[in-house]
Parts: C-alpha cells; structure tokens; sequence
C-alpha cells in the first residue's frame, strides 16, 4: 500500500487507465448581422463543469464555420476529444463533416481533417452518434 502524494506521472496514468466519456454542449456566445457564434464544449459526462476540450464556431447563411478548436495539453493523451467535437458541432446543425469551412489550420489541424476525413467522410449519422457516445481512449 502506498501512502503520501502520487506523482504527476502517477496521476496522468490513472487518468488515462479510466475511461472518459463525454457529452457535448453547445452554447450561443454571440449573435450579429444574421451570424451566430456558438461554442462547443467537451466535458465530462458525470461532471457537465468539467471542460476538456472547445470548438468556437460560427453559423452564418445556414453554413456552419469553424474558428478555433482547442484542447488543453493535458488532456491531449486521450485520443478523439478534437474529432468528437468537431462530429458534434455537424449534428448539431444538421449537417455532415464534408460540409463544414474549415478555414485555416495548423499542423494538428491538418491532421485532425485528415482523420475526420479518413475515417467518417460519407458516414451514416448512426455511426457517428455511436463513436461519440464510445469511451475516449487514454
């Protein structure tokens, strides 16, 4: 048994050991000129307060324009938090992955549209609804 304060590593590797689930919420930041800015939130399913993750998009001429997506370095080890987020942002206003502006994008930019792109381009909605009710891989 052991007593006394784990180390970070200790608690990063507890943390990626435990399955992480995640709900999704989307909430109006803003409106103006026939634009909507919205914001998607990852957080925990048992804790809505728990944030691990963010998409800052905009809706404008019933198109749907990502601004920012961001997750947190220390939560970067668990694998699909951006991908989820992005899948949820194109159910949410009804529409796919393939038809949400991209904009520009860094380096894990690139590589996030590449996996959306490999792995969920033409899709069924079922299929995407099931990856984002899956556990996130640690």
């Amino acid at each position: 048994m052991k007593v006394g304060l784990a180390t970070v590593d200790e608690l990063l590797a507890e943390m990626a050991s435990k399955p992480l689930l995640l709900k999704f919420r989307h909430e109006s930041r803003d409106a103006h000129d026939g634009q909507v800015d919205m914001t998607c939130f990852a957080v925990a399913a048992d804790d809505p307060n728990k944030p691990y993750g963010y998409v800052d998009y905009s809706i404008f001429q019933d198109e749907v324009y990502i601004e920012m997506v961001e997750v947190p370095p220390r939560y970067r080890h668990y694998h699909g938090i951006a991908a989820r987020m992005m899948l949820s942002v194109a159910l949410e206003n009804n529409t796919t992955w393939e038809k949400i502006h991209k904009g520009m994008q860094t380096d894990d930019g690139a590589k996030l549209v590449t996996f959306l792109n490999k792995n969920f381009r033409g899709k069924p909605k079922r299929e995407i609804e099931a990856y984002l009710a899956s556990p996130v891989e640690g």
